[in-house]
């Protein structure tokens, strides 16, 4: 072997490399191994340590107290006359002054008391009347916003009333132009000496009256005697009215022709007013009638010149319109 060496120390070496690499691995490895030991030892040392202490604490604990021998009282010493009289004294002024101590403490409590009561008074007054003032600005501000929508919505109401009266004044107009443009219409296409009659719309030829005289001189007399009667019924009855307001008392209810209150006597007046005032109506309907006669136009309807049918001039001496236009009239209202 010795030999092949000395021939070979290349091939020596390298089967001397991995020996020496295994030896350097175990030694790490053991280093390792003590280390790890060397701390489990120092642990367990540790440990055991900790465990005598407790056990020390223990048994101390346990362990019963000396018994401390007993204190022997002292006899008080005899105090002469002057001594205790000099004690009490010393006890009593210490009494009142503890007293004094005391009643100066209550009343710096008391006055504590009452200035934090004050405090207080004076917070919740300060608080009472913050929450008034925002009440009060809260009322002015809802009363501005109620007050604001109140104007603003009589404006808008205002608005459309206007508009819907200058809508309804538009309506009419054109209406009226319309009408006027048909009546204008129908005059060019109308015969000759054919008018409409601007109250019931007809078509009606102007004539003249055909009354005989008799029968004028009748409807005269007529006329005269309704006249006089209608006269003499208003004034009646505007008697009686007066009547009547004049046996009410100064005390009583007042007549109110609107609002139509009242008693009795109250009613019977109205209705004696109305009545009058329809009788005056009627003695002037007469008057027109009677002016009418002089003038030649008697019998004739007012608004375009139509015969009225002398039934009715019987029955209505004063009537101005024929039934057509009457009933037509009616109708409109």
């Amino acid at each position: 072997m010795a030999k092949a060496t000395r021939r070979n120390p290349a091939a020596a070496t390298k089967r001397a490399r991995p020996s020496r690499a295994r030896s350097t691995g175990a030694r790490k490895s053991a280093v390792k191994r003590t280390r790890t030991a060397a701390r489990k030892t120092a642990a367990a040392k540790e440990k055991l340590a900790r465990k005598r202490t407790v056990a020390k604490k223990t048994r101390a604990a346990r362990k019963p107290m000396a018994r401390r021998a007993p204190i022997r009282k002292r006899r008080p010493t005899p105090r002469t006359p002057a001594a205790k009289k000099k004690a009490l004294a010393t006890k009593k002024a210490v009494a009142k002054k503890a007293a004094a101590k005391k009643r100066a403490l209550a009343t710096k409590k008391a006055v504590a008391k009452k200035a934090a009561a004050k405090k207080a008074a004076e917070r919740k007054k300060a608080l009472a009347s913050k929450k008034a003032a925002e009440r009060k600005r809260i009322q002015v501000e809802k009363a501005a916003a109620t007050k604001a929508a109140a104007v603003a919505r009589e404006a808008a109401r205002k608005e459309a009333a206007a508009a819907r009266e200058a809508a309804r004044k538009a309506a009419a107009a054109k209406k009226a132009e319309e009408a006027a443009a048909k009546k204008a219409a129908a005059a060019k296409k109308l015969p000759k000496g054919v008018v409409v009659c601007p109250l019931s719309g007809i078509h009606v030829t102007p004539a003249k009256p055909n009354i005989a005289p008799k029968t004028l001189e009748r409807l005269r007399s007529l006329l005269l005697e309704e006249r006089e009667r209608h006269v003499r019924q208003a004034t009646e009855l505007q008697a009686e009215a007066d009547a009547l307001a004049n046996e009410r008392e100064p005390g009583d209810t007042q007549f109110d022709e609107e609002s139509g209150e009242g008693d009795t006597l109250s009613v019977e007046r109205e209705r004696d007013l109305l009545l009058s005032a329809t009788a005056r109506q009627a003695v002037e309907e007469i008057d027109r009638a009677l002016v009418r006669m002089d003038a030649g136009t008697y019998g004739l309807c007012t608004p375009a010149g139509r015969r009225i049918s002398l039934p009715r001039l019987e029955a209505i001496p004063w009537a101005e319109l024929c039934v057509d236009c009457k009933s037509r009239g009616e109708r409109r209202r």
